[in-house]
């Protein structure tokens, strides 16, 4: 989910290499400065695990897949316990977790398990991994009661996903990872998916100036009276956009349900601060359902790709509802009740999903996804600012935060955004794990471990020992038992 910020300096495509931020007496820090700060630090520590431990690798059993199995037509496997790290960034399981109950992919559809259909294969599972921001409408737990209401700070978790490529044709682990990198669209060197979606803003001259020949023509710019940090947004398929103030980050906990009449509502659950976050008809929001499930049982939410739609009936603060056309699926969001934990998660009648609101300002007319030609200015209606796109591959969630500022409105922060920037995130790394060969006639299925293992620094290898018979002896041999590579000399009694 996006969280409400002031603006996004930081552009790892264009570094400047700062190594930290220092703070100056008497001055006042801005959520950037700290938002800054932190990424540069976790930025230097995600490259310096890469260098050190390569694109992805364990030093256990993290992620390793073992018992395949197979119930009419359909597979699953378990993970076992441990750590990866992929692209610098650490993921854990807890415990062993299957493939078809993974804690982080609740709303895993039919599709996602591509069935046997009874003819054996060779499947590649690999483990997905991104970052993303939740917030205390998600994790009500980091709420402080004590403060009367209002959140504060945002957490920032990494999120994984192990996902199968079916019939890799292979029992290379190399040539099947080479594979999938093809269908991504190739992987750069931490294995990360690289974007090549590249955003520039313009400044549209303003329609309500009064021409005078006399004069130069007036320079176009930002026309809102607030600092803003608009946010936009790959959605769709990848041939639309959402744009919204506030960074979109307004969230509310919804339930979609019925009123007296019998006409399909959504109920607030967590009400809106005050009257000026109301959500108002013709006004865009977004329903997004959950995505993983914490181990307090709070979920967060899918950052992307959910229902979106126009709200056709304002916020009532006595009913705390409103309407939206189209209307919201009954399916929608309950892909987790069809699991066999389905009771641990939660109860479906008590269930939620959450609302995203793209507020546009006095824009009410243009679409709630904005179709997009690449190289065609779209006008951000009412802002004085336009966007252009342009690149190869456009993916749904990539996003480009602009801060805008009407003491500065023919500039806008990132500077890098006029010329044409690349999409600021969601950095999503790969690593594989291991290969599936799947053998439905005698259903002895077997599992290849494909992962990248390394030795801790602290295990010593390849290493060389004197040792002389006395008391005690044994235990240089003991130090050196558990590695493979060892040889001993032993010196003569004096």
């Amino acid at each position: 989910m996006a969280h409400d910020r002031s603006r996004s300096l930081e552009d790892r495509h264009q570094p400047k290499h700062w190594s930290s931020v220092q703070a100056q007496q008497g001055r006042l820090l801005s959520d950037d400065d700290w938002n800054e700060a932190d990424a540069i630090d976790k930025e230097e520590l995600r490259r310096t695990r890469s260098a050190i431990i390569g694109p992805s690798g364990t030093s256990d059993d993290g992620f390793l897949v073992v018992n395949p199995t197979v119930a009419g037509n359909e597979i699953d496997f378990d993970l076992t316990p441990g750590t990866m790290y992929v692209g610098g960034l650490q993921t854990t399981l807890e415990q062993t977790e299957s493939f078809r109950l993974q804690k982080d992919w609740l709303q895993q559809a039919a599709s996602d398990r591509p069935p046997l259909a009874g003819v054996g294969r060779i499947d590649l599972v690999y483990l997905e991994v991104w970052q993303q921001p939740v917030t205390a409408v998600e994790d009500d737990e980091l709420r402080e009661v004590a403060l009367g209401g209002p959140d504060t700070s945002v957490r920032i978790r990494t999120m994984r996903r192990v996902r199968v490529r079916p019939d890799v044709a292979t029992e290379s682990c190399d040539e099947a990872w080479a594979k999938l990198s093809t269908d991504l669209g190739g992987l750069g060197p931490d294995d990360e998916l690289p974007t090549d979606a590249k955003l520039t803003v313009g400044y549209v001259q303003d329609p309500t100036a009064t021409p005078d020949l006399c004069a130069p023509s007036a320079q176009g710019g930002y026309l809102g009276a607030e600092n803003q940090a608009i946010r936009v947004e790959i959605a769709g398929n990848g041939t639309s956009v959402l744009w919204g103030y506030d960074n979109a980050s307004p969230l509310y906990r919804v339930q979609v349900t019925t009123d007296t009449t019998g006409a399909q509502v959504i109920h607030f659950l967590t009400t809106p601060r005050d009257e000026a976050h109301w959500p108002l008809a013709q006004q865009i929001v977004e329903l997004l359902p959950w995505s993983a499930v914490l181990p307090n049982g709070q979920k967060v939410a899918e950052p992307f790709g959910g229902h979106v739609a126009r709200v056709s009936a304002s916020y009532d603060p006595n009913t705390q509802n409103i309407k939206v056309q189209p209307a919201v699926n009954p399916a929608f969001g309950t892909a987790w009740q069809a699991r066999s934990d389905q009771g641990s998660i939660g109860i479906p009648a008590q269930s939620y999903v959450y609302l995203r609101v793209w507020n546009r300002g006095p824009d009410v007319t243009s679409q709630p996804e904005i179709p997009f030609t690449a190289g065609v200015p779209v006008t951000l209606v009412g802002t004085g600012l336009s966007v252009t796109l342009a690149g190869t591959t456009f993916r749904p969630g990539d996003f480009w935060i602009i801060a805008a500022r009407p003491e500065s409105p023919a500039r806008v922060v990132p500077w890098a955004l006029e010329s044409g920037r690349l999409a600021e995130g969601t950095r999503r790394f790969y690593a594989p794990l291991g290969l599936i060969q799947w053998r439905p006639a005698s259903n002895l299925h077997e599992a290849y471990d494909c992962r990248n293992v390394f030795e801790p620094l602290t295990r010593q290898r390849g290493c060389c020992i004197d040792v002389t018979p006395r008391s005690g002896w044994e235990r240089d041999l003991d130090a050196v038992a558990v590695d493979a590579d060892v040889c001993i000399c032993f010196q003569p009694v004096n």
